[in-house]
């Protein structure tokens, strides 16, 4: 992945932080800061757009969110699965 961001002209001191957020974007249990709180939010939304999941996992899923914006957008995408 590194080779790949300095190949892709990525300013040297963003190649670690941009490595910490693709490691750790699907790791809903560890501490995280608000970038990646924000990206997992986003990743779930686009996720549940892409695949439905069921009302057990919507449940779950809904837990991950801290944000009112990505609940809101969450809601949305879940209304169905949620009646």
């Amino acid at each position: 992945m590194t080779r790949f961001l300095e190949s892709a002209n990525y300013l040297p001191s963003y190649v670690p932080k941009i490595i910490e957020l693709v490691n750790c974007h699907h790791d809903y249990d560890k501490p995280k800061n608000k970038l990646l709180q924000l990206l997992m939010e986003a990743d779930l939304i686009v996720n549940c757009y892409e695949n439905r999941p069921d009302y057990k996992k919507a449940e779950y899923i809904k837990k991950i969110f801290q944000t009112d914006g990505g609940k809101e957008l969450m809601a949305l995408c879940l209304k169905k699965e949620m009646e």
